[in-house]
């Protein structure tokens, strides 16, 4: 059976899809996609509308399909928007809506002068998002590709977050996706727990397994961050 779409059709939209389940925000890594014509936007929407980073029309849009009450912002991974856009996007969806947001790439990269600098990240990411979108910022993921083995890597990176965190107040959730097998340590563990940082639980062919990646999930918090991405 082809799915609903939710313009033409003469039932609501909230009667052709169940919501998700309370306390589960779902959605999907961005919110444009030309193949979503006709289901999740209008079939007569143009290229123009769904194309691009900052159009919050196509988000409007998207947000106004029952099932998805989330979505990523994964444009902030090459360049994080600045306070205006943030805005922009918190205007254009419902309340009780979500967003994951993607740490900037220039912190996550060895090579850059920014590599895991506390200031930018909150001067350039952290506290325009956290303002821009207020209570529909669900939490920050900082999303560490595989880099060559640095005994140095995992103590900056919690130093980073240790930061980052304490600037904040706590006031900003974070999460790391951490594609380094063998680091997932009973110390790393300990060391997010104490900073509340979750482990963003990654199903991705270069990621640890999901069982060691559980292990540094903390059962007492009261949120986590599940990521499908490519099948094993």
């Amino acid at each position: 059976m082809s799915q609903l779409g939710f313009f033409d059709d003469p039932a609501p939209a909230a009667e052709l899809t169940p919501a998700p389940p309370s306390g589960l925000c779902l959605g999907t890594s961005s919110w444009t996609f030309p193949g979503w014509a006709g289901v999740v936007y209008p079939a007569s929407a143009s290229a123009k509308q769904l194309s691009g980073s900052n159009t919050t029309q196509a988000l409007s849009w998207y947000a106004r399909n029952p099932l998805l009450n989330a979505v990523g912002v994964d444009s902030s991974f090459y360049r994080a928007p600045p306070l205006a856009r943030w805005q922009d996007y918190a205007r254009a969806v419902p309340e009780g809506f979500r967003f994951l947001v993607k740490g900037e790439r220039d912190v996550l990269d060895p090579q850059s002068p920014r590599f895991l600098d506390p200031d930018y990240a909150l001067e350039q990411v952290l506290r325009p998002c956290a303002q821009g979108l207020g209570d529909k910022l669900a939490v920050v993921l900082w999303q560490f590709s595989p880099m060559p083995t640095d005994p140095a890597l995992v103590p900056r990176t919690l130093d980073f977050l240790r930061a980052t965190s304490k600037a904040l107040s706590g006031t900003v959730a974070m999460a790391v996706e951490w594609r380094h097998p063998g680091t997932l340590t009973p110390s790393w563990q300990r060391s997010l727990r104490e900073l509340g940082v979750q482990q963003c639980i990654a199903e991705h062919p270069q990621a640890p397994s999901l069982t060691d990646q559980l292990r540094c999930h903390n059962p007492d918090a009261p949120w986590m961050v599940m990521r499908w991405m490519l099948q094993r």
